[in-house]
């Protein structure tokens, strides 16, 4: 068993499920915590209906809010990101760590999200052209 987390793919980045949930569950627990509560505080009082009903909905918008800060705080971003041009010697490295980790060795093996994050740092021809090579 491999001691790295599986990642799934949500809106084209690459999470950690069991922190996915978590912060599911605490987004709707707090969201609809703060709904129940304003509605309550707010029941009996001289407030209209309807306003009750729209504060109840804002305090739980501002319950997921707080949630979503709580999680980003919880679970930060598990990527190092370097803003330089690699050398022909890092695109190498680069290179066979992609090899590595795919496993099946073609660019056609890549998800299109894969292929398209290579074009955007430039390693995609790279890949290709060594895939021509190497068998």
């Amino acid at each position: 068993m491999s001691s790295d987390p599986e990642y799934v793919q949500v809106w084209g980045d690459a999470v950690n499920p069991k922190h996915l949930w978590i912060s599911v569950l605490l987004g709707a627990a707090t969201g609809l915590g703060a709904l129940l509560a304003a509605g309550a505080a707010l029941r009996g009082t001289s407030v209209s209906p309807e306003l009750q009903d729209g504060y109840s909905l804002l305090a739980g918008l501002l319950g997921c809010i707080v949630a979503a800060v709580v999680c980003a705080k919880l679970f930060p971003p598990k990527r190092t990101v370097r803003e330089h041009a690699l050398s022909p010697d890092e695109h190498q490295a680069a290179i066979q760590e992609i090899v590595a980790a795919n496993g099946r060795g073609s660019t056609g093996a890549l998800s299109p999200h894969a292929a398209r994050e290579l074009r955007s740092v430039g390693l995609h021809d790279a890949f290709a052209r060594r895939q021509e090579v190497e068998p």
